[in-house]
């Protein structure tokens, strides 16, 4: 609890002591004593010693009333220790504690312990940690950095890197964050970098603007090199101009996923990337760098937040880049955030004549009418491409259960003949509601009379829970009016929290 500040978040600790834990013998709570919190979680503490008796209970205020008010304890093994005891030499992860920490300059952690999650830091003192998850990010000269062997960087707010400050990273290959300031003859590199992903800063409007100006400066400068070679994913609206140029110094990235604020920008965008001579250098204040005159890009996905965009120019401009890039294959998806259903039909139709026959990987849907769902399935069965569709992916996480389980109606119904696997990302559901309109849904599908039984399979992921788990159902049709299903509970896949999924 010492990364929370607000009294509604501490309802977590009730969570861990109801009837949902029932074997729970062991309970530590770690909170800072100078936060507004602090009286609020002494007294349910005190409460949980009356209720649960047999529960062994451990409080460690790391930040106390009589320290100082302003300067934070360093972080350090003694606090630690009290915090994780004897389990520290069993857990290769931890979260360090909410404290400054700037004072320590020694690597104070088990060498066993390689990934790292905690808030602000400016000294990095592990060098054998491979994976760093941090709110914010400082390199300086003066301090120490000392990351070597990182293979995965997670800032969820900016990344800044000083005047003067040069950092490499020779084993990075993931690395994501909210917002990049590079000072005057600063540098970034990453040779091996795989993936980058830059999410959207969690700032008001103001602080956002800001951040993008600097962010979009060190993407147009030579001396941040972190050119992922696999995956690149914007999640925050820059300018047009500036990916551009990024992209054609990435040279080739296998996926590349952009959001834009509106069609005005994505066609920007589909212009700069279609012209065939090559753009300026880039003006740096130490050299200039020549750019490709092309990326190599084998999916592109645009994302687009709000639009009004004429069907007609979507497509000229689309086949426009299709010439020019000189592949009439690449994958090009584009999605939108608004729940205007002409407007999604007209790109479910371009997307169905550019993948010439294949299945489509991702299908975004919103709520719907049964006339809008006739509307859809006229659109499949005109592009003659479904028939050889086996998996689906549903993202319903904008949709309710009603909803879902109309699309999932359509979808395992004789419309779609060889379907045999769907994903449906959803949000906000229990697994068992979920599963219940599942049978529900895939039971029209064999109540006629078939040639053979068939087997569907579907995975149903709830992107609102704190740990996202893949629950899978196993549906067994045993004839064409009797049918069996299972919920196989047992076969769980942990992941980390997905708020946005491909």
């Amino acid at each position: 609890m010492d990364y929370t500040r607000s009294v509604d978040n501490i309802e977590d600790i009730t969570l861990f002591v109801s009837d949902l834990l029932p074997s729970l013998k062991s309970l530590i709570i770690v909170y800072k004593g100078r936060d507004p919190i602090a009286q609020t979680i002494r007294g349910m503490t005190t409460g949980l010693r009356t209720s649960r008796p047999g529960l062994t209970l451990s409080v460690i205020d790391i930040h106390p009333i009589s320290a100082h008010a302003v300067i934070e304890p360093p972080v350090e093994i003694a606090t630690i220790n009290r915090m994780y005891g004897g389990r520290l030499g069993q857990i290769s992860s931890l979260v360090l504690p909410n404290l400054g920490g700037n004072s320590v300059k020694v690597d104070f952690l088990p060498k066993h312990v390689n990934r790292v999650e905690c808030s602000w830091r400016q000294d990095h003192l592990f060098p054998h940690v491979r994976s760093y998850k941090l709110s914010g990010c400082t390199f300086a000269r003066g301090s120490k950095h000392d990351l070597g062997s990182l293979v995965s960087l997670t800032v969820a707010i900016d990344l800044s890197v000083r005047m003067a400050c040069h950092f490499f990273f020779p084993s990075l290959r993931f690395f994501s964050c909210g917002g990049i300031r590079l000072e005057h003859r600063s540098s970034l590199r990453a040779p091996a970098l795989e993936q980058f992903q830059l999410n959207f800063p969690p700032f008001h409007i103001l602080e956002r603007i800001k951040m993008a100006k600097t962010t979009e400066a060190a993407l147009q400068t030579s001396s941040f090199v972190m050119l992922p070679n696999l995956s690149l994913v914007i999640k925050d609206c820059l300018q047009t101009h500036t990916i551009v140029q990024f992209l054609r110094r990435c040279g080739h990235v296998e996926n590349v996923s952009l959001t834009f604020s509106d069609e005005a920008d994505v066609l920007a965008f589909i212009e700069d990337l279609s012209r065939e001579e090559p753009f300026e250098h880039i003006r740096t204040e130490e050299e200039s760098s020549p750019i490709r005159s092309g990326p190599i890009v084998s999916e592109l996905k645009l994302n687009l937040l709000s639009s009004q965009l004429d069907r007609k120019d979507l497509k000229s401009k689309i086949a426009d880049l299709m010439r020019t890039t000189g592949s009439a294959t690449l994958p090009l998806k584009i999605y939108s955030s608004q729940n205007e259903l002409e407007y999604h039909l007209s790109l479910l139709e371009i997307q169905l004549s550019r993948t010439g026959g294949l299945p489509l990987d991702v299908v975004y849907f919103y709520p719907s009418s049964h006339e809008h769902d006739e509307k859809i399935l006229n659109v499949f069965r005109e592009s003659g491409s479904f028939q050889c569709w086996q998996s689906l992916t549903l993202r319903m996480d904008y949709a309710s259960v009603f909803d879902t389980q109309n699309y999932l109606t359509i979808f395992v119904s004789n419309v779609f003949p060889n379907i045999k696997t769907i994903k449906i990302i959803h949000a906000g559901s229990r697994a068992s509601s979920v599963l219940s309109l599942i049978e529900q849904a895939a039971a029209p599908r064999y109540t006629d009379t078939l040639r053979r039984p068939a087997t569907l399979r579907l995975e149903v992921i709830d992107v609102n829970m704190s740990t996202a788990i893949v629950n899978k159902a196993c549906i067994k049709y045993k004839s064409s009016s009797a049918y069996l299903w299972e919920q196989q509970f047992s076969d769980f896949e942990h992941r980390p929290p997905q708020y946005y999924w491909d």
